[in-house]
């Protein structure tokens, strides 16, 4: 009964717009062609292929940061690519990339709903965000950043959600255990998706939910503590390799693992350079990230003058 509820709506929307999800369609199955590609990427190889294959060949993973300074790292990401690998006992990260292509373009169908957009902007604002391309790149590879993107506009939806349609405690319970995700697969996810726990806290100010706010933040610390928790108790750095300039693990120097990139800075440039000079901040080439934040900088402004 689900599925043929779930055909009609397709069905609904591509009527109402039907140039437009074309449109979106092609530009999401571009994208996924990267997920049919081997895993060749340096930071897969180097080290996120490590646990799934130790799971699948030794039934363990050595937590072990004498061999590998990211053995402790966040490892929820590895995890879940460990999961169809152990089951079909062979590398699957292109099915689960392809699952969280479709969990994003989901949450962001769900997110510009939410926001009032007709049929048109909603194909259009998938189709933005299918064209990135860092989402193509990502879909042959293993970055948590694949992950992390559904996630976080799960979230969001999650907190834009009207009152009446989420019992107060399931949201906060909800919304607990994404964050724990995001905390689970890289600390600077869970860092990004602060100022969506401020907005929640004002957005729902008056919910009666905050009662199971003990429960979520257990819930939360469940969901994406365990790596920091083994990383703390083996190496003496929850962090390892970063800050043990502060922490002062033995298996890692006594200095900082920092890349000059972070040090870049803000200023009101920064859309442009990033777009334009993408190089000097991540591994990828000028315009690697695409050009919205350009493109889009009209919208902005339309936005900041409508409130709703």
């Amino acid at each position: 009964r689900d599925l043929r509820t779930m055909e009609a709506g397709w069905r609904e929307q591509v009527a109402a717009a039907p140039l437009a999800a074309a449109l979106a369609v092609s530009l999401a199955g571009l994208a996924s062609t990267g997920s049919w590609l081997p895993t060749l990427q340096h930071d897969d190889l180097a080290f996120h292929l490590g646990l799934p294959w130790q799971l699948q060949l030794e039934g363990r993973y050595a937590l072990d940061p004498t061999h590998q300074a990211w053995a402790l790292a966040a490892w929820a990401g590895d995890v879940l690519q460990a999961v169809p690998q152990i089951l079909v006992r062979a590398e699957s990260r292109g099915a689960l990339n392809l699952l969280w292509l479709l969990a994003g373009g989901a949450a962001l169908w769900r997110l510009s709903t939410l926001l009032g957009m007709v049929p048109v902007l909603r194909w259009a604002t998938l189709a933005a965000w299918a064209s990135l391309p860092l989402v193509g790149a990502l879909m042959g590879g293993m970055q948590t950043e694949t992950a992390a993107s559904a996630v976080t506009v799960a979230l969001a939806a999650l907190v834009l959600e009207p009152s009446g349609t989420v019992r107060p405690g399931r949201r906060l319970l909800a919304g607990a255990l994404l964050f724990g995700l995001l905390a689970g697969l890289k600390p600077l996810h869970a860092i990004a998706a602060l100022p969506l726990l401020a907005w929640a806290a004002w957005r729902h100010r008056r919910s009666s939910g905050w009662r199971a706010l003990p429960l979520g933040a257990a819930a939360a610390l469940l969901a994406g503590g365990s790596s920091y928790a083994y990383a703390w108790i083996i190496a003496g750095n929850p962090l390892l390799p970063l800050f043990n300039s502060h922490f002062g693990s033995p298996f890692y120097p006594d200095a900082d693992f920092e890349d000059p990139r972070w040090h870049a800075g803000f200023d009101l440039g920064l859309p442009w350079d990033m777009s334009f000079h993408t190089s000097r901040y991540l591994e990828a080439w000028d315009g690697g990230i695409g050009f919205v934040l350009v493109a889009l900088a009209g919208a902005w402004l339309v936005a900041l003058g409508l409130p709703r």
